[in-house]
């Protein structure tokens, strides 16, 4: 099986990508995060719930960083509909 089968990018901004592996598993990262083969932080994986929150924090975080805020602002926003 190949790992585009498990893994569907479902939104991307620049080099971050947003992955949906199952029904309301997620993943998200750089391009380079991906390809490593230790896989990505624990807090960049998990449910859409769980992901929105680690996001949030991230907002605080990058209050002068305006492309990580636009990344975050995409994601949550496609995360938002999917926690539903």
């Amino acid at each position: 099986m190949k790992i585009d089968e498990i893994m569907k990018e479902i939104s991307r901004f620049r080099q971050w990508s947003l992955r949906q592996c199952e029904p309301d598993f997620f993943q998200f990262g750089t391009d380079e995060d991906f390809s490593q083969p230790w896989g990505l932080p624990v807090n960049q994986c998990g449910t859409a719930a769980e992901l929105i929150e680690t996001l949030e924090i991230w907002k605080d975080v990058d209050f002068e960083n305006t492309e990580m805020l636009e990344m975050e602002d995409q994601f949550l926003q496609v995360l938002h509909s999917k926690n539903q």
